[in-house]
């Protein structure tokens, strides 16, 4: 918080930061809570159990009050001097800003990782980005009431907007010392992500027509089955037997 609130304060913007978070966390919503009674500008929301960050942040929209949201994680991944400039690009009349981290410190293996993820965002859903991991995004509060958010989309906030055509921008800025680290998780975690992006593929592709999707599975089981019906009527012709 002290962190991220510096350069707002320094800008001189009147802001409020809003915590979301599950009962697992409740040490730090403690520690959150001191610098409420200090009366720094700090809301809290618990979940009554845990849920994943689409829920937080569907339960904290209600309580938003500003114009202006900038949706950070739970972890460093940018330098915070570069948050303002978000901001900016959305007081300007931008829809959605996505922060890149740019230049990239770590290491081959996230790169690699990355490069991977989006190679498969690009194939599936046709969309042009180069951080999407980042996490961190600013927009108007009106626009995210638009883009719905469900399960463990909330990662894909830029990519959903994108796909519903709302202009998407990607600012650089610097990534942090802290995030500069192998980011190597269980192989259940890659396969997650993995569903995550089929499924949003086939929500993004197929929910308002989804007989594009069935139909053209139909369409191919009824080619295959007039195909051997077809095999089978010539047999049948040449006076061989068709029968078990």
């Amino acid at each position: 918080y002290a962190d991220c609130a510096a350069p707002l304060r320094a800008r001189g913007w009147s802001f409020e930061f809003v915590f979301a978070a599950d009962p697992g966390h409740r040490a730090l919503l403690d520690e959150l809570e001191v610098l409420r009674r200090n009366g720094e500008p700090v809301r809290i929301l618990e979940a009554a159990h845990p849920v994943g960050d689409a829920a937080l942040l569907r339960a904290a929209l209600p309580h938003l009050r500003g114009r202006t949201v900038l949706i950070l994680p739970a972890y460093r991944r940018v330098e915070p001097d570069g948050l303002p400039a978000l901001v900016d690009r959305v007081l300007a009349g931008a829809e959605v800003v996505l922060a890149r981290r740019w230049p990239r410190k770590d290491g081959p293996l996230n790169r690699l990782q990355n490069r991977a993820l989006h190679v498969l965002i690009n194939a599936l859903l046709r969309v042009q980005l180069n951080d999407v991991a980042c996490g961190v995004r600013a927009l108007p509060r009106g626009m995210l009431e638009q883009i719905p958010v469900y399960g463990d989309n909330a990662r894909f906030i830029g990519v959903i907007a994108a796909r519903l055509g709302f202009r998407v921008e990607e600012i650089p800025i610097p990534q942090h010392q802290a995030d500069v680290r192998a980011h190597l998780h269980p192989p259940g975690t890659y396969l997650r992500r993995l569903v995550d992006i089929v499924g949003l593929f086939f929500v993004l592709r197929f929910t308002q027509k989804p007989l594009r999707f069935f139909g053209l599975i139909g369409a191919v089981l009824a080619f295959a089955g007039v195909a051997i019906l077809g095999v089978l009527f010539v047999q049948k012709l040449g006076g061989a037997s068709i029968a078990a």
